[in-house]
């Protein structure tokens, strides 16, 4: 991007507008910070501090820019750190920041009243990236992208449903990647992995810290190497309201995307999943209310940790629309139940090549498989009773060996539309 002068505006919605292609490398050097460049502005608008960064087309040390946004002219160059602080109540306008062939630390705080516009692309596929705004949100216009090796993302809102924070997650050799995004409110975010002198198998993203007091809420995109390939994404820490995890490209022939996540869910909110890939999701904290986690070509695993915790399913009683779908499906609740008897956990296993489904729980398991045959690996209930039906198919032994498929107190199995075992 390019920098506006002082004064001028753009609309909350539309991409910065150009100010004559003027660039803080214009700045010049300052002696003996070569390899650092700083900006800070004071709680009036005053620019306190500028090394080789100016704002609204070209302003410097001296010079006051209240009454409007603090555009950051566009950065280019060789730095060790970058470092921007703004403590005035005007909305900080990040443009494009370059540090492609540099190993850069990178620092944007916001400490004002006001909120944090990323209008450009920060291009640090090797270094490190921290955005902050105290008070205010985080927000994305244009055609922007944050692209980095380490990124920390810290506001009270970050992105919008119509206006998602377009993240480039960069892996390179030797380094390995993190995303950590905190928001007191809702979080938005499009997240594509990227690999940096690696080859596909490397193609495992990791987050050890995603979590919003409101809605989680994720894109995730399979990374591109000459062509989009299969992907992991592994969030240590997946905390929120609701947490909504989609793979727009989620045919049965795309590239897969597998989710790993262990999730917080804070409230009473619950957990959306779509994808291709394998999914495996353990909530850590209490109850994993299942919205609907599906797997177009990919297997399923549930599983609670906590000291008391249930796969519970949020959606009404005696449906006939499945809330977990995929290939094999696994539900474990060490400390909990897995369904309940007045709401079953509806299930599609077998959804696009045949799976087996596996159920342990300490209390009682209470499973309708909704679409064709249930093909049982395991089932079993430590102290409680196990409810199993089908609304279309068999119940059959997967395993074909002599055996128990099924533990529990009282057993019930109700077939529709096909049998119980075979001969």
């Amino acid at each position: 991007m390019v920098a506006c002068g002082k004064g001028t505006s753009a609309g909350p919605d539309t991409p910065f507008p150009d100010a004559g292609g003027v660039s803080s490398a214009d700045a010049g050097p300052v002696p003996g910070a070569e390899n650092a460049a700083v900006l800070i502005i004071d709680a009036n608008g005053g620019i306190a501090e500028a090394s080789h960064i100016t704002v609204n087309g070209g302003h410097k040390v001296g010079d006051n820019v209240s009454g409007a946004p603090i555009l950051i002219d566009d950065i280019s160059g060789t730095f060790d750190t970058i470092t921007i602080t703004n403590r005035s109540s005007e909305e900080l306008r990040v443009g494009g920041i370059s540090a492609a062939s540099a190993a850069l630390v990178l620092a944007i705080s916001n400490e004002g009243a006001s909120d944090v516009v990323l209008g450009g692309v920060i291009d640090n596929p090797i270094g490190s990236t921290t955005i902050r705004d105290a008070t205010g949100d985080i927000r994305s216009v244009g055609s922007s992208t944050v692209r980095s090796n380490r990124l920390t993302l810290a506001a009270h809102a970050l992105g919008s449903v119509s206006n998602r924070l377009v993240i480039e997650l960069v892996r390179s050799s030797g380094q390995d990647c993190d995303l950590s995004a905190q928001a007191s409110s809702d979080l938005f975010l499009e997240l594509t992995g990227q690999l940096h002198g690696l080859s596909a198998t490397d193609a495992a993203f990791a987050s050890s810290e995603i979590a919003a007091g409101g809605a989680a809420d994720l894109l995730l995109h399979a990374a591109d190497l000459s062509g989009p390939i299969a992907s992991t994404y592994q969030f240590q820490h997946l905390a929120g309201a609701n947490v909504v995890v989609i793979a727009p490209s989620a045919a049965a022939a795309d590239a897969k995307t597998n989710l790993i996540a262990n999730t917080d869910l804070l409230g009473l909110g619950q957990v959306d999943v779509l994808t291709n890939g394998d999914i495996g999701i353990v909530e850590t904290a209490g109850d994993l209310r299942v919205g609907t986690i599906q797997s177009t070509a990919g297997d399923v695993s549930l599983a609670t940790s906590g000291a008391s915790g249930s796969i519970l399913d949020t959606n009404p009683a005696g449906g006939t629309v499945p809330s977990v779908i995929g290939n094999g499906v696994q539900l474990s609740a060490a400390n909990g139940a897995v369904g309940v008897l007045d709401n079953a956990l509806e299930i599609d296993s077998s959804h696009q090549a045949p799976g087996r489904v596996r159920v342990v729980a300490r209390d009682g398991v209470f499973v309708t498989e909704t679409q064709g045959d249930l093909n049982l690996d395991a089932v079993a209930s430590q102290h409680s009773d196990v409810l199993l039906a089908t609304l279309s198919g068999s119940m059959l032994d997967a395993a074909a060996d002599v055996q128990a498929e099924i533990q529990g107190a009282n057993i019930d199995l109700i077939a529709k539309g096909g049998g119980i075992g075979t001969d």
